[in-house]
């Protein structure tokens, strides 16, 4: 599938009889015919998005009441790659794990796209094994037991209607009235907002949020369309970054950035190209990967962060970091 541009106007190269007016609406039909006709990709898209930490915290924040902005950031917070044997030596493993570096408190983070009614069980596991671990390979004494936020993402078209507590589901007995696991998880329900609820919130899960709960291609188009144009205009680094999530189940890489850089030209005051930026999108086209890999390597050494190298060059991360780590 070939991307061109005449007199404004992009098509699909095999697919010539198919218009569009601009690239928002090339980039909402092709991600479109892949997420709505053939139903893929939700669920590698919320867990893309959560192991971004921006995107984490900015999820806790406005999805839930939690006083914890002096210890959710970037510099503070760490992704807990675990998967865990369990003492049946069976291999279990939850969506995304992070811990707050230097305290033993953590956060669990499921994204279900059905109703599971052993969903408590699954988090007292998921709570259980981090325990387990925390205790296993931290030696000091009187070490307090490990603090477990444990959070559901249902993105289902039904509500979630079952219990949140572990304990409502024990066997009970006459004359024990007091439940001693009081295990209970946090549910974000996505059928609990509306559309414009989500738009409103202006995070990266809500976006993703919104794109759930379409229920037709032409709903689909139409948000990806607002989005980009939402985000052009307010943070461009933000666009290109959403466009990446939902294009590349879809297209090659290359493909998808140069679908970035032609709608970084269109955008606000933000996406006007600086000298050095016009500088390296001329050496980008004319071919001369030597001057540009050069300049690279030299604000690699300069210590310039791998997102602004790319958003200076037009280079992907993925670039860059190949390019790091041959130095």
């Amino acid at each position: 599938m070939q991307l061109k541009q005449e007199n404004d106007e992009v098509y699909y190269e095999n697919n010539t009889e198919k218009n569009f007016n601009s690239y928002e609406s090339y980039v909402a039909e092709a991600s479109a015919k892949y997420f709505i006709t053939e139903n893929k990709g939700h669920d590698k898209l919320f867990k893309e998005a959560l192991k971004n930490k921006e995107d984490f915290i900015e999820f806790i924040k406005k999805f839930v009441s939690l006083n914890l902005e002096n210890e959710l950031t970037e510099n503070n917070i760490e992704i807990y790659d675990r998967k865990f044997i369990t003492s049946s030596f069976s291999e279990i493993e939850s969506d995304i794990i992070y811990k707050i570096k230097n305290k033993s408190v953590y956060f669990i983070i499921e994204q279900q796209s059905t109703i599971d009614k052993n969903m408590a069980y699954r988090m007292f596991e998921y709570m259980t094994e981090i325990i387990r671990e925390h205790m296993q390979y931290d030696n000091e004494k009187n070490k307090k037991y490990a603090n477990i936020i444990p959070i559901v993402i249902n993105t289902s078209s039904k509500k979630w209607n079952v219990s949140q507590k572990y304990s409502s589901n024990v066997e009970k007995i006459e004359g024990l009235n007091k439940n001693y696991i009081e295990a209970e998880y946090i549910v974000v329900d996505i059928n609990n907002y509306s559309q414009e609820e989500l738009y409103e919130k202006n995070t990266m899960i809500a976006y993703l949020m919104m794109l759930e709960k379409s229920k037709t291609k032409e709903e689909y188009e139409e948000i990806i369309e607002r989005m980009i144009n939402k985000l052009k205009k307010e943070n461009i680094n933000e666009m290109a970054r959403f466009v990446r999530y939902i294009l590349s189940y879809v297209l090659e890489e290359e493909k998808v950035e140069k679908i970035i850089e032609e709608l970084s030209k269109k955008g606000g005051k933000s996406s006007m190209p600086t000298a050095l930026e016009r500088f390296m999108l001329q050496e980008r086209q004319e071919g001369r990967k030597e001057t540009l890999i050069s300049i690279v390597r030299n604000m690699l050494k300069k210590q310039m962060s791998i997102s602004t190298i790319s958003e200076l060059t037009g280079l992907s991360k993925k670039e860059i970091e190949k390019l790091q780590a041959n130095e």
